[in-house]
């Protein structure tokens, strides 16, 4: 590392390069969604929880999701993936996650 690095800090962290990522982050989303039950048409959060845990032998992260209801309703997913996806893109984006390190969404677990 040169001196102007060392004063102006690494040009490869400061233009997005590879830098050092975390091992572990996460990020959280709130949906809503509709469905019919008993009482008719009904409104309802859902709750997502995505983990990226990186795997040392991968040379990736493992991605996990996690849905939930606060409001009750069991068996519930993602209303939207295209929205979804856009959000955590986004969020990897903002936090300076090179998208090479992300395992396509078809390889996610959901749970």
């Amino acid at each position: 590392m040169g001196l102007l690095d060392k004063i102006f800090g690494s040009s490869n962290q400061s233009n997005g390069g590879d830098h050092e990522s975390p091992d572990y982050f996460e990020f959280k989303y709130e949906y809503e969604n509709e469905s019919y039950g008993d009482e008719g048409m009904k409104s309802y959060r859902i709750n997502v929880t995505v983990e990226f845990t990186w795997d040392e032998t991968k040379g990736e992260y493992e991605v996990n999701s996690y849905a939930r209801s606060p409001d009750g309703f069991t068996d519930v997913e993602i209303p939207n993936y295209s929205e979804f996806e856009n959000d955590v893109n986004g969020d990897l984006h903002n936090k300076g996650i090179n998208p090479i390190y992300i395992p396509d969404m078809d390889e996610w677990n959901f749970y």
